[in-house]
């Protein structure tokens, strides 16, 4: 299951066709680029959902309850990471140069204790039992959500310039 823009969206964004031509029907055959994003990024805390439900399942450390908490402390996580795990990696910019990069694994492991912590104290059902618990399941999580990411959806388009054939003239 690809999610890419169809060919009545490619249409449209040259010109053949506008969007007064576009039934229900072909809009949900057809999305939008915004509806694709949120799409995605709904995926996305659905597959990190799974990854801590594997996580917790393969560590003794991780104590999960339903689902639906899985899937707030995915949001939890994804707030974290998004704020609080950059100013990490900058204050430890040093350790992470010196690590060649291994120390990012570190300060994803304390996030994600954090992030058990804090929602054990929002009242969700996600406890992380220490440092190495929240490291092996920061790991898993992300291998689980990444590989689910891949096999389901495959990689966005990058948006960045192509990649060009060289001639070789001889």
């Amino acid at each position: 299951m690809k999610l890419e823009p169809c060919q009545m969206e490619m249409d449209a964004r040259k010109g053949k066709s506008g969007p007064g031509n576009c039934l229900l029907k072909d809009f949900l055959q057809c999305p939008s680029a915004p509806t694709l994003a949120l799409m995605r990024t709904i995926l996305r805390f659905l597959f990190s959902a799974l990854g801590l439900l594997v996580a917790s399942y393969l560590l003794p450390g991780l104590h999960h309850g339903s689902f639906v908490d899985l899937l707030a402390v995915a949001v939890v996580l994804g707030v974290l990471n998004a704020t609080l795990g950059p100013l990490l990696k900058f204050i430890a910019f040093i350790p992470v140069v010196f690590s060649f990069g291994c120390f990012s694994l570190v300060i994803n492991g304390l996030v994600f204790w954090l992030a058990g912590a804090l929602s054990h104290r929002l009242g969700l059902d996600f406890r992380v039992d220490g440092f190495w618990a929240g490291f092996f399941g920061a790991l898993i999580t992300s291998l689980v959500a990444s590989l689910v990411e891949v096999v389901l959806i495959g990689r966005a388009p990058k948006d960045g310039p192509r990649a060009r054939n060289l001639k070789i003239i001889q």
